[in-house]
């Protein structure tokens, strides 16, 4: 199988999750990784399953990638594979993150349902990992999210760690589920 995978970043967390998913399915597929400035978007057509993948702005996916994707051509039934980095905690380890989840990087997930459905292709799944923040965006956090000085201390030490191995052996095992789901 031939497959795409395509990636924006600022600060190469969401880089190092399409680096990942490329080792592991590299050795059984031919693949290709890109950032979105490299590749020429009437050349995806050439490809049997395309990723795409982006950090999470402003509770959605990065501008960027955003109008990449609005540009992209009909993409007749192309499996698609969504994957973004957030800054926000995951939504499994409380209530109180759930919600920091859903408000601050639950649109990601439309985003790319939308891509799919806008462009006649086939999303079979979507990945997310905390990656850690830039500087400005740890400020935006701590001042307008998470206030508390203790509980900012957790999260800032935690959040500084992603994305860490465990976070990319499961976007590695991801990737493989996707390709076979194909």
């Amino acid at each position: 199988m031939k497959i795409l995978i395509l990636y924006y970043t600022q600060s190469k967390n969401t880089q190092k999750i399409a680096s990942c998913m490329s080792e592991a399915l590299n050795d059984f597929h031919e693949v290709d990784l890109c950032s979105i400035k490299q590749v020429q978007i009437e050349k995806i057509s050439e490809y049997n399953c395309l990723f795409l993948g982006a950090p999470c702005h402003h509770s959605t996916l990065a501008k960027k990638m955003l109008k990449f994707m609005q540009n992209l051509p009909q993409l007749q039934n192309l499996p698609l594979v969504g994957f973004f980095t957030h800054s926000t905690a995951m939504p499994e380890v409380s209530e109180h993150y759930k919600k920091l989840y859903d408000e601050w990087a639950g649109n990601c997930q439309t985003a790319f349902e939308t891509t799919a459905k806008d462009k006649n292709c086939n999303l079979i799944g979507t990945f997310h990992c905390q990656g850690s923040a830039i500087f400005p965006i740890e400020l935006f956090i701590h001042s307008k999210i998470i206030t508390d000085k203790e509980e900012w201390k957790d999260y800032k030490k935690e959040l500084r760690t992603h994305p860490d191995e465990s976070d990319q052996k499961k976007a590695q095992q991801f990737a493989l589920r996707m390709v076979e789901a194909i």
